[in-house]
């Protein structure tokens, strides 16, 4: 048990670096943009980025969610390169169908959707890049199913890293502009699929798995709808708070999001990615169920411990981001709130793995679809009078709703093995803590500094007094990281004895 919680940390770990590379990436390019491009031109690029989201879910019709459920119910290693080359193929047709769809509506309503003209050449590089974007998203799939954290991790940075030399290098040097922006991108996704296409011809088996395609869109088309009503209801408080505050409220509560989202980036996504596929991977070996527990006591852990670090030093963290400007200090005390919202978010998402084991994903779709709308009544009843503060509080409400229908839907169907009370207690643990800190005055970065690291340490020690860890967990921690940093062994057994 122990050999296979080490492994599934270790995988987090390198996808969290993959995901680290991305959230830096976009702090990279931003001066960038803020420099050689115009402020009407940065908002375009918001709006492409959203284009894209929706082609992202048009694209495969959930043959991709299909393709990680049914990968390791092959019989052999020949049906899951059949299986391998069958969604690729659908997903390069349907990737077509959907660019050919949104770029052509595009080209004729540019105006209406935009509020401003649109180069050809720019529709044209936009939906070059997103289509060799999209043929790079199944092997990377692929490679996380094979549990090839490294491989996917090196293929994904070198797109990132790709993606800023061009930029800057089209901004800065050849004066590009705007569609410099777009020119980088294809060419770095162009490239990123040309180095992968060892990896799909050497996974490649030609030949046509008809019924588990067809399984795959009927097992994954109920979520496709879901995310893309998702996508839509989610931007909405943003949309709902220009229309009823102004563009400063946006901007705040704009820069809280991002900062909160780096828990969502760096541990929730890389858990719940690493996690997913050993997941489908023992699907059927009933001797896991102790594992898949003792993993979500940890994960429940870890999101809290690091969420409440990121709210000891968000101050830091804007000051980076916003390139010290006092115009963003509002968002402060957004970012607590918005956190404890992501930890309810990613206990939802560990709670619809066993529903898509038992092929339940209609109920997922209209669970996530009544979360949404939820969110998105609250805001429309309390932004117009309290702002971004009741963007986040509503954002909390329907998550918290949601962690709550979709573990009640699992108790229905006797998949109820996780122990609530560690996320009672967990969570409890972490609203009180970063209640009390958000009293505490600034003080100037040493004294802070100071200030946050001996919170952190009380946050931990609530951990060990409320029981949620003990000596097991810190002996297993020992094992994973105590003989390669001394510190953390030295720290393990002080705690301990």
């Amino acid at each position: 048990m122990a050999t296979q919680t080490q492994f599934i940390l270790k995988q987090s770990v390198i996808y969290s670096f993959g995901n680290t590379l991305a959230k830096l990436s976009g702090v990279l390019l931003l001066p960038l943009y803020v420099v050689f491009t115009t402020t009407e031109e940065f908002g375009l690029l918001a709006l492409f980025e959203t284009i894209y989201q929706f082609i992202l879910v048009l694209s495969g019709w959930g043959a991709k969610s299909g393709f990680s459920r049914f990968f390791y119910e092959m019989k052999d290693e020949a049906g899951r390169r059949s299986l391998f080359f069958t969604i690729f193929l659908f997903t390069v047709i349907t990737s077509f169908a959907a660019v050919l769809l949104c770029v052509g509506l595009l080209n004729v309503w540019t105006f209406e959707v935009f509020q401003t003209d649109v180069s050809q050449r720019v529709l044209l590089f936009f939906a070059v890049s997103t289509l060799s974007r999209l043929f790079f998203d199944v092997p990377y799939i692929l490679l996380r199913l094979q549990q090839r954290a490294t491989h996917q991790t090196g293929h994904q940075s070198l797109n990132i890293l790709m993606t800023i030399a061009f930029t800057f290098a089209f901004l800065k040097f050849t004066h590009q502009g705007f569609e410099g922006i777009f020119m980088a991108q294809m060419l770095a996704n162009i490239l990123t699929l040309v180095f992968i296409l060892p990896v799909i011809i050497a996974n490649s088996r030609m030949h046509i798995e008809w019924g588990v395609l067809k399984e795959s869109i009927h097992y994954g088309y109920p979520l496709a709808i879901s995310n893309i009503l998702t996508i839509a209801l989610t931007l909405s408080d943003r949309h709902i708070l220009n229309q009823y505050q102004s563009l400063d409220e946006v901007g705040s509560y704009s820069m809280a999001y991002k900062i909160s989202s780096i828990l969502q980036m760096v541990v929730v996504a890389s858990f719940i990615t690493s996690y997913t596929f050993y997941y489908y991977k023992s699907l059927n070996d009933s001797d896991q169920s102790k594992v898949h527990v003792k993993i979500f006591r940890y994960f429940v852990v870890a999101i809290c411990l690091i969420g409440f670090g990121l709210v000891l030093f968000r101050r830091e963290a804007v000051g980076i981001v916003s390139l010290g400007r006092d115009t963003y200090l509002s968002s402060l005390p957004l970012i607590p709130i918005l956190i404890l919202g992501l930890i309810f978010s990613g206990i939802r998402q560990i709670f619809i793995l066993p529903l898509t084991k038992l092929k339940k994903t209609s109920i997922i779709s209209i669970l996530s679809v009544g979360i949404a709308a939820i969110n998105i009544l609250l805001n429309l009843l309390f932004i117009p009078q309290y702002g971004k503060q009741a963007a986040c509080y509503s954002g909390v409400a329907a998550q918290l709703i949601g962690c709550m229908a979709f573990y009640w839907v699992l108790r229905h169907f006797h998949e109820n093995d996780y122990n609530m009370g560690i996320v009672v207690k967990c969570v409890g643990l972490f609203a009180l803590c970063s209640a009390g800190v958000l009293l505490v005055p600034d003080f100037g970065w040493m004294l802070n500094s100071v200030i946050g690291i001996s919170s952190l340490l009380l946050f931990i020690g609530g951990l060990f007094l409320l029981k949620v860890v003990g000596r097991t967990e810190v002996e297993e921690l020992m094992k994973i990281v105590g003989n390669k940093i001394p510190v953390l062994k030295y720290l393990c057994y002080s705690m301990v004895n």
